[in-house]
């Protein structure tokens, strides 16, 4: 990974990072979709300030 980064880093053509930033926020929301699954699996009730939006 280290290599791919140099390489990614010292190209002038990869200036474009939407698909990683959209990769990052689908994997956010998947991890966070996991939680609540796990949290509503597990008969935890949800406190206000954990509720989603």
């Amino acid at each position: 990974m280290a290599a791919m980064d140099e390489q990614l880093i010292s190209s002038s053509s990869n200036s474009d990072w939407s698909d990683v930033d959209q990769a990052a926020r689908a994997f956010e929301q998947a991890i966070i979709g996991a939680y609540w699954n796990k949290k509503m699996e597990d008969g935890n009730p949800v406190c206000e300030i954990e509720k989603p939006k």
